[in-house]
Protein backbone atom coordinates (compact mmCIF):
# COMPACT_ATOMS: atom_id res chain seq x y z
CA UNK A 1 0.00 0.00 0.00
CA UNK A 2 2.85 2.34 0.72
CA UNK A 3 3.72 2.24 -3.08
CA UNK A 4 0.52 3.40 -4.01
CA UNK A 5 1.14 7.26 -4.42
CA UNK A 6 4.06 8.54 -6.63
CA UNK A 7 5.47 10.49 -3.94
CA UNK A 8 6.13 10.79 0.52
CA UNK A 9 3.83 12.04 2.48
CA UNK A 10 5.55 14.95 4.57
CA UNK A 11 4.41 15.64 7.78
CA UNK A 12 2.32 18.87 8.42
CA UNK A 13 4.62 20.39 10.50
CA UNK A 14 7.17 20.59 8.18
CA UNK A 15 8.84 23.85 8.90
CA UNK A 16 8.15 24.50 5.01
CA UNK A 17 4.55 24.43 5.66
CA UNK A 18 4.34 26.82 9.04
CA UNK A 19 3.36 30.05 6.59
CA UNK A 20 0.57 28.55 5.29
CA UNK A 21 -0.62 27.02 8.86
CA UNK A 22 -0.22 30.26 10.29
CA UNK A 23 -1.90 31.80 7.50
CA UNK A 24 -5.56 29.42 7.93
CA UNK A 25 -4.67 29.71 11.83
CA UNK A 26 -4.26 25.93 12.11
CA UNK A 27 -2.56 25.09 14.92
CA UNK A 28 -3.25 21.65 17.55
CA UNK A 29 -5.15 23.24 19.88
CA UNK A 30 -7.10 25.48 17.02
CA UNK A 31 -7.73 22.30 15.55
CA UNK A 32 -9.06 20.39 18.12
CA UNK A 33 -10.92 23.26 20.12
CA UNK A 34 -12.64 24.56 17.06
CA UNK A 35 -13.61 20.48 15.73
CA UNK A 36 -15.29 20.51 19.18
CA UNK A 37 -17.28 23.72 18.63
CA UNK A 38 -18.38 22.50 15.27
CA UNK A 39 -19.30 18.87 16.45
CA UNK A 40 -21.62 20.67 19.30
CA UNK A 41 -23.29 22.94 16.70
CA UNK A 42 -23.79 20.26 14.59
CA UNK A 43 -25.22 18.08 17.05
CA UNK A 44 -27.66 20.73 17.81
CA UNK A 45 -28.92 20.76 14.75
CA UNK A 46 -32.47 19.25 14.03
CA UNK A 47 -33.05 19.73 10.52
CA UNK A 48 -30.32 17.53 9.82
CA UNK A 49 -28.06 14.50 10.49
CA UNK A 50 -24.72 15.68 9.78
CA UNK A 51 -21.25 14.22 9.10
CA UNK A 52 -19.19 14.65 11.90
CA UNK A 53 -15.85 12.60 10.82
CA UNK A 54 -13.23 14.88 11.63
CA UNK A 55 -11.69 15.00 7.62
CA UNK A 56 -15.00 16.18 6.57
CA UNK A 57 -15.23 18.81 9.27
CA UNK A 58 -11.42 19.98 8.66
CA UNK A 59 -12.40 20.51 5.08
CA UNK A 60 -14.94 23.07 5.96
CA UNK A 61 -12.80 24.43 8.71
CA UNK A 62 -9.76 25.24 6.76
CA UNK A 63 -11.52 26.89 3.58
CA UNK A 64 -13.03 29.44 6.95
CA UNK A 65 -9.72 29.60 8.25
CA UNK A 66 -11.07 27.99 11.49
CA UNK A 67 -13.79 30.40 12.10
CA UNK A 68 -16.45 28.09 13.35
CA UNK A 69 -19.16 30.24 12.56
CA UNK A 70 -18.39 30.54 8.66
CA UNK A 71 -17.75 27.01 8.63
CA UNK A 72 -21.37 26.20 9.74
CA UNK A 73 -22.02 28.36 7.38
CA UNK A 74 -21.03 26.75 4.48
CA UNK A 75 -21.69 23.33 5.97
CA UNK A 76 -25.48 24.13 5.83
CA UNK A 77 -24.64 25.35 2.47
CA UNK A 78 -23.40 22.43 1.68
CA UNK A 79 -26.41 20.45 3.00
CA UNK A 80 -28.93 22.42 1.03
CA UNK A 81 -27.32 22.43 -2.22
CA UNK A 82 -27.23 18.78 -1.69
CA UNK A 83 -30.90 18.53 -0.88
CA UNK A 84 -31.38 20.73 -4.23
CA UNK A 85 -29.51 18.49 -6.10
CA UNK A 86 -31.37 14.62 -4.66
CA UNK A 87 -35.05 16.45 -5.36
CA UNK A 88 -33.78 17.64 -9.09
CA UNK A 89 -32.96 13.89 -8.84
CA UNK A 90 -36.09 12.24 -7.78
CA UNK A 91 -38.26 14.39 -9.74
CA UNK A 92 -36.66 13.17 -12.91
CA UNK A 93 -36.34 9.57 -12.36
CA UNK A 94 -39.09 7.84 -14.16
CA UNK A 95 -41.75 6.50 -12.06
CA UNK A 96 -41.95 2.85 -14.14
CA UNK A 97 -39.80 1.06 -16.81
CA UNK A 98 -42.36 1.86 -19.67
CA UNK A 99 -41.47 5.65 -20.01
CA UNK A 100 -38.08 4.65 -20.66
CA UNK A 101 -39.52 2.26 -23.99
CA UNK A 102 -39.86 3.63 -27.16
CA UNK A 103 -43.41 5.22 -28.26
CA UNK A 104 -44.46 3.72 -31.10
CA UNK A 105 -43.21 5.47 -34.59
CA UNK A 106 -44.81 5.70 -38.12
CA UNK A 107 -43.48 3.37 -39.92
CA UNK A 108 -43.35 3.97 -43.87
CA UNK A 109 -43.02 0.83 -46.39
CA UNK A 110 -41.20 1.35 -49.39
CA UNK A 111 -43.27 -1.12 -51.96
CA UNK A 112 -42.06 -1.34 -55.70
CA UNK A 113 -45.53 -0.21 -57.59
CA UNK A 114 -46.80 -2.52 -60.15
Amino acid sequence: MDDFLPYKMVNIDHPSLLPNLKEINEFAETKAECLEMLRRELISLQDIEPCLEENFLLRFLRVSKFNTSKALQRILKYYQQQEIFLDSLKKNIPTSTQSWQRKPSLVFSLQAEE
